[in-house]
């Protein structure tokens, strides 16, 4: 391997983690816990098992996320942080520009916080993102019954949702903006916050005797996510 004979790569930084190292992706297979990886990612919960097992050190920071993750964050602190301080307290202490450090240390683990020194480079924001991240069962979108009929469509990623949008029923989509189940699933499952506002505001206007039009909902998926499919 050119890595064993040279060192290089030093670091191996995965931006975006969750998209290529989740339970259900493809990478976690290839995963070499032994080389030094940077993995970055808002969605830590997605990241499959193997991961986490290598993780050495966290660095977290306060975001907006979904509910869950600050759940999940919590436990991977209360298995994997010092006994004496309280999960919640170590998340309390993270008021911005603060973020938490906690490490792995043959003493045992350590919290600290610190101030992230000021960036040298502009941030630039993904002005899209990937649709086709594959998602477990238990996050897929069920599009539901109506009159007791399955639909019998469900949605494991973005791109099958945009997909299964422009099949469904009149009825059907009524009945799922009505109940406000695509804000939600882009909130708590997606941890899209952008995309989950956008469906609010068109699940109003439908609650308030608008139609439902599935081409308002497709525009708003299209306007946050690359549809086009990845090659390699």
């Amino acid at each position: 391997m050119p890595r064993a004979r040279s060192g290089i790569p030093h670091s191996i930084i995965v931006d975006e983690a969750h998209y290529f190292f989740g339970e259900t992706t493809k990478c976690p297979a290839r995963f070499d816990g032994g080389a030094n990886y940077l993995f970055s990612t808002y969605r830590p919960s997605l990241l499959s098992s193997s991961v986490h097992a290598a993780i050495g050190a966290h660095i977290i920071a306060r975001t907006t996320v979904a509910e869950e993750e600050r759940y999940f964050i919590t436990s991977v602190l209360q298995a994997a942080g010092p006994h004496e301080i309280v999960p919640f307290e170590m998340l309390s202490t993270l008021d911005p520009p603060h973020a938490g450090l906690l490490l792995q240390t043959p003493s045992g683990p350590r919290w600290s916080t610190f101030d992230p020194a000021t960036r040298m480079t502009p941030h630039a924001h993904h002005a899209r993102k990937y649709a086709d991240v594959r998602l477990p069962e238990n996050r897929a979108f069920w599009f539901g019954r109506v009159a007791g009929q399955q639909q019998g469509i469900v949605a494991h990623n973005v791109a099958e949702f945009h997909a299964a949008v422009q099949t469904l029923s009149p009825t059907v989509l009524r009945q799922h903006l009505v109940a406000g189940d695509f804000s939600r699933w882009a909130g708590d499952v997606l941890g899209d916050d952008e995309l989950a506002r956008a469906f609010e505001k068109l699940e109003r206007t439908v609650r308030h005797g608008a139609a439902a039009n599935p081409t308002e909902v497709l525009a708003h998926i299209e306007d946050r996510y690359d549809l086009r499919p990845r090659h390699g």
